[in-house]
């Protein structure tokens, strides 16, 4: 999906399971300025091609500039603080941003998690999380589906639980 026109927002990327001449194609497509990695620790020994260093050599290749961020954007049960939110609200008025982290799917990832809902709840800025070979989709559309899924998911257990009585009182 090529996007031409600038959009206010915030966009976000998982790397897991991509190569590099995808992830420079993406970086081209959604015509992002500016990648900041939020991850805790910048390294992949799985990936040594997203470790810091190098991905800030090839992604200014694309004219796309690196930042790292994991301290105050971090996951793994790291506070992130409202402050963090306005700074990365501000600097996408002017600019295309994208977060970035290892996890694939936003609904699994703090880029969701807490950085899009914090950021659609403070300052009403919608992240579009950039979900390689599926779509682009908003953290609003994610909970949504989350939702329902859930809704479902009990649904059947209320239902198995129901079938399971029925079958114990037919036995007694």
């Amino acid at each position: 999906m090529t996007e031409t026109t600038k959009m206010t927002g915030l966009y976000s990327i998982g790397y897991g399971g991509l190569v590099q001449r995808t992830f420079l194609k993406l970086m081209q497509e959604y015509h992002i300025e500016i990648l900041i990695d939020c991850r805790v620790s910048p390294f992949c020994k799985h990936a040594p091609e997203f470790n810091g260093n190098a991905i800030s050599g090839w992604l200014s290749t694309v004219a796309t500039e690196y930042q790292y961020n994991g301290k105050k954007l971090g996951g793994f049960y790291q506070t992130i603080e409202e402050i963090d939110i306005s700074l990365l609200a501000m600097l996408s008025e002017d600019r295309r941003i994208c977060v970035m982290c290892c996890e694939r799917d936003p609904r699994e990832c703090h880029r969701s998690q807490e950085i899009g809902r914090m950021a659609l709840a403070i300052h009403n800025i919608d992240t579009h999380h950039i979900v390689p070979y599926v779509e682009k989709v908003k953290t609003e559309q994610y909970f949504e589906r989350v939702l329902r899924s859930k809704i479902e998911l009990e649904s059947q257990l209320v239902i198995e639980r129901n079938a399971i009585a029925m079958q114990t009182t037919m036995f007694q």
